[in-house]
């Protein structure tokens, strides 16, 4: 229990450590157009305000490609399923993996997700438990 505790700190910690990198990231990223476009003809004329609307825009877009509902909802997903695998079973555990995992999708589609759930579930148990053998409860145990 301490130990995931800890990986969840960790990891809370790495998302907040990648959360800042964007932010000195653009600000080297600005700093070189602005030698660059001052290089290339002092904003004298349209030339390096070309150039620096250009950078602008592709800094934001680099910016709005990251997606914290994502990264936030697949974390969730694998410490639900780290919690739950040996209290709930490797079935309910499985689809659980897949359904919260899958909500980080802005295309989710419900009647999908809960068919990929089904599958991945009876695939795990067949090939973990059954194939395999491990050692995993399959359903919870009341």
């Amino acid at each position: 229990m301490m130990k995931m505790a800890l990986a969840f700190g960790l990891l809370l910690q790495s998302v907040a450590w990648s959360a800042e990198a964007p932010a000195n990231f653009v600000v080297k990223w600005n700093k070189q157009l602005l030698a660059a476009a001052e290089a290339e003809d002092g904003f004298m004329t349209l030339k390096g305000v070309r150039t620096a609307a250009m950078m602008h825009l592709a800094m934001h877009a680099a910016l709005s490609a990251i997606r914290l509902r994502a990264v936030l909802l697949v974390t969730t997903a694998v410490v639900v399923f780290a919690y739950s695998v040996h209290t709930l079973g490797l079935v309910i555990a499985a689809a659980l993996i897949t359904l919260i995992g899958g909500l980080a999708s802005p295309q989710m589609r419900p009647l999908e997700m809960v068919a990929a759930a089904v599958v991945l579930a009876g695939m795990t148990t067949a090939i973990f438990v059954w194939g395999i053998g491990l050692p995993i409860p399959i359903w919870p145990e009341f």
